[in-house]
């Protein structure tokens, strides 16, 4: 779906792959999208925090 919007693929990971990433303590820090820390590189993943 986001392909047909801005032309780009995305893939999301496994709830194993997640879990771990929640539970970093730079998730935990992030503050929420569209706010400057709501996006971050966390384990080599691409990380938007929409909500908790």
């Amino acid at each position: 779906m986001l392909y047909e919007y801005i032309g780009v693929n995305m893939n999301l990971v496994s709830e194993w792959v997640s879990g771990d990433i929640f539970e970093t303590e730079e998730y935990k820090s992030m503050g929420y999208y569209p706010e400057s820390n709501g996006i971050r590189i966390i384990k080599g993943t691409v990380v938007v925090k929409l909500s908790d």
